[in-house]
């Protein structure tokens, strides 16, 4: 009896010693594998970064921006409304194509054939204008800050648009947020129509153009913010999260339906005579991704989940957990 209570004991302490050794190790394994860094690859790099401070300018061309919760740094900062206080862009009134635009310092400088340049500040605060006003892009509403009379005027004699006038996303205004949809979280974005970034590819553009033989079909016509190389075309429709260079990481929300902008021929600022449009809708229609979507696709939304700096032939990641 007294044996057997011995070897019980000696037994129940082996396993405690055992329990003592394998918990910490089972916790120290368990921390490694959950704060592990997604695992990666290279499937392309930046070919090209555009931002857009005026909405529906010309896009300006950058080396080196910075990601921030917004999308790039500046774009879609200022958006134009009409008398009656809609937004405006080059769906109704393509000449906006033809208005170059590049930062300068503090400043954004604006051009526009038989005009004076026209600079407006790089950033704003509630405190700067005359007044604050609703700026409403597609049902999604923020506060916007006016610029100036001049800018008004600047913008209605080149539009032909009476009664214009121009805002800009405050500094210190509260983001509009994009729609939940299907992607469970909500993103931060000044004006752009729905999403804070669109990222298209070379390899999709110059698939299309094969396919497309009314018209050379350039990048502009999309206004993407980030053109990827050296992937295969339409690839950036099925990366769903991805990091650009050390820091910024994205998360892919939904395809891009297009609609009539992509009909305008951004090297005249007019109607171009063919409807690419309708036959982007009849090739790459967007029931494919979503049954509700009716238009045609050309190219992908994204989300910022880690702000950084990118710049021109940073590797691109795809990201799996």
């Amino acid at each position: 009896m007294f044996l057997e209570v011995v070897s019980t004991k000696l037994i129940n302490e082996q396993r405690l010693y055992i329990c003592l050794i394998l918990i910490p190790l089972v916790y120290i394994i368990w921390r490694k594998i959950t704060s592990s860094p997604p695992r990666r690859r290279v499937v392309g790099y930046v070919k090209e970064i555009r931002t857009h401070p005026v909405k529906s300018c010309k896009p300006y061309h950058v080396k080196e921006i910075e990601v921030s919760s917004f999308g790039l740094e500046f774009d879609r900062q200022f958006a134009l409304l009409n008398e009656y206080g809609t937004f405006v862009t080059l769906r109704k009134y393509p000449k906006f194509v033809l208005i170059d635009q590049e930062i300068l310092g503090d400043e954004i400088r604006l051009r526009a054939e038989g005009m004076p340049d026209l600079r407006l500040p790089l950033k704003m605060t509630k405190k700067d204008g005359d007044h604050v006003a609703d700026v409403t892009v597609w049902s999604i509403t923020a506060e916007g800050v006016h610029v100036s009379q001049e800018a008004d005027d600047w913008f209605a004699e080149i539009l032909n648009l009476e009664g214009c006038r121009l805002y800009c996303f405050p500094s210190d205004g509260v983001p509009r947020k994009t729609k939940v949809k299907n992607v469970g979280q909500q993103f931060d974005m000044m004006f752009p129509d729905g999403c804070p970034l669109l990222i298209t590819s070379e390899a999709s553009l110059s698939a299309l153009n094969m396919e497309y033989s009314h018209e050379d079909i350039v990048m502009d016509r999309f206004r993407p913010n980030i053109v990827l190389g050296g992937c295969s075309s339409y690839q950036e429709d099925v990366l769903q999260h991805i990091q650009i260079g050390d820091h910024a990481v994205m998360k892919g929300l939904w395809a891009c339906e297009r609609c009539v902008a992509i009909n305008v021929d951004t090297l005249k600022g007019e109607k171009s005579s063919y409807d690419l449009l309708k036959f982007l809708t009849r090739t790459r229609p967007g029931t494919v991704y979503n049954p509700k979507v009716k238009g045609g696709i050309f190219g992908y939304n994204y989300g910022v989940l880690k702000p950084g700096i990118i710049k021109l032939g940073d590797p691109v990641y795809q990201l799996s957990s």
